[in-house]
């Protein structure tokens, strides 16, 4: 299960998920392998063949269980990104099924002049110049058309429609 979440998490989070496994995957082999050789520079005399080799297999066997943990570590951060990209998609769906935060938008082609006013920074003047200007193919055309500016568009755009 935690595979197949993995497949379909997206490539920045797998790419996390597998950078850090990797480095600590590396950083437990480097220390079980520095381990080792400071145990064979230490001793004064010359090591068996038999001595060198259980020194080897005691060092594979630090890297081997340092290698669980990293692995398990990896599957939890591998379940908190998943969840994170399954909360970021419900999040995004549940925007898309709502027109805005605040309820319905406010359709700049056929509302009235109060409508229009009750946007946040449009005046009365400024929504009878609305009106004026209609129809709109789309509510940035109130920008390009030159009757809001920028940022006054971008204080009403998730409450207007132009349909």
């Amino acid at each position: 299960m935690v595979i197949r979440r993995i497949k379909n998490m997206n490539c920045e989070s797998y790419k996390h998920v597998h950078r850090f496994a990797r480095a600590t995957l590396v950083s437990v082999l480097g220390i079980a392998a520095a381990g080792s050789l400071s145990l064979l520079t230490s001793c004064q005399q010359q090591p068996s063949d038999e001595q060198i080799r259980e020194q080897a297999a005691q060092a594979t066997q630090r890297a081997k269980e340092g290698s669980k943990e990293v692995l398990q570590n990896a599957r939890i951060a591998a379940a908190n990104a998943a969840r994170q990209v399954d909360d970021v998609a419900a999040g995004v769906k549940k925007g898309m099924k709502s027109d805005s935060p605040g309820g319905t938008r406010i359709d700049i082609n056929s509302a009235s002049q109060d409508e229009l006013a009750s946007l946040p920074g449009i005046s009365a003047p400024k929504a009878k110049q609305i009106q004026e200007h209609r129809p709109y193919a789309s509510t940035h055309q109130l920008v390009s058309r030159g009757v809001v500016t920028e940022s006054e568009f971008d204080a009403i755009a998730s409450k207007v429609a132009a349909r």
